[in-house]
């Protein structure tokens, strides 16, 4: 790990590959991870020999090191692991945090490739599931291709599965699919008008499908109708300063965790969340997280 941070990566980098090929278990792991680190051309012809190694462990090592260094040069690859019919399903979850770290190389053929992953039914379906997830933060351009593999999901049989790819359908501009999807909570929020939980499930829907500001008004009518409500969660004051944060309204996002009701402890440990950021690195920061 300290050789890996050295200045003088000519001197240490081969060394450390003489290590990888010499030493087995969680050393041989170690100097991968800081092979991968160091970067560079040198490190093209093995990245090509461990990603086609029948080593999963080293494989998952090497995608989630090309994903931390957001080394966007390995993309081709990456690809190839992610057409594998076998391997792609195998590394799925670390091939979209390479994606996730190098959105500017994500294609249509890559989200195609995801969905049809998804698609498996002999994948776990927690899987199916968080793939589909993962790419609705990823927001793919829409075409017809793409919804026709979407809807193939939105018909799934499995509620989460099902509700998963109309979010992703719904984020990404499918009027259809966010329509189906806020019909049913506005059905319990129209027959539970004085229940602030109604609002929170709304809210929490249209912040999957990116639509901050009505979840905005959603957590702020909760939060109201639920002031004495003892069932109103602490945790709806933070999911609101979240939809104000990014939408970047920061005073009220500050002003909204002042008044949230959780401890101190809680509301500092806010502000190592990569989601409050702008938050804490604004001038409301130290004041929104407690801090001194």
């Amino acid at each position: 790990r300290v050789l890996a941070t050295s200045a003088d990566r000519v001197r240490v980098r081969a060394p450390i590959e003489a290590l990888f090929r010499s030493a087995e278990g969680g050393l041989k792991q170690s100097a991968l991870k800081a092979l991968i680190a160091m970067a560079g051309p040198e490190n093209d012809a093995l990245l090509a020999e461990v990603l086609g190694s029948p080593d999963e462990n080293l494989v998952a090592i090497a995608i989630s090191g090309l994903a931390e260094s957001k080394n966007a040069g390995a993309v081709d690859q990456i690809r190839k692991i992610l057409a594998h019919p076998t391997a792609g399903a195998r590394h799925v979850l670390a091939l979209l945090g390479y994606f996730h770290a190098n959105p500017g190389v994500l294609k249509d053929q890559d989200v195609l490739a995801f969905v049809r992953i998804a698609q498996s039914a002999t994948l776990a379906l927690e899987t199916r599931v968080g793939v589909v997830d993962a790419l609705a933060t990823l927001e793919p351009k829409l075409d017809s291709e793409l919804r026709k593999a979407l809807e193939t999901l939105a018909n799934s049989p499995d509620r989460k599965l099902h509700e998963s790819a109309l979010v992703l359908l719904a984020r990404i501009g499918d009027k259809n699919a966010k329509r189906e999807l806020v019909k049913e909570a506005d059905d319990v929020v129209d027959k539970n008008p004085r229940w602030a939980e109604a609002y929170v499930r709304r809210a929490d829907l249209y912040a999957r499908i990116g639509d901050d500001d009505a979840a905005i008004k959603d957590y702020r009518d909760a939060i109201t109708i639920g002031r004495d409500d003892p069932t109103l969660q602490p945790s709806t004051f933070v999911k609101l300063a979240r939809a104000l944060t990014r939408k970047g309204k920061l005073k009220d996002a500050a002003d909204t965790l002042r008044h949230a009701p959780i401890s101190l402890a809680e509301l500092q440990a806010l502000a190592d969340d990569e989601e409050f950021a702008p938050l804490r690195n604004s001038k409301y920061g130290n004041d929104a997280f407690g801090l001194k």
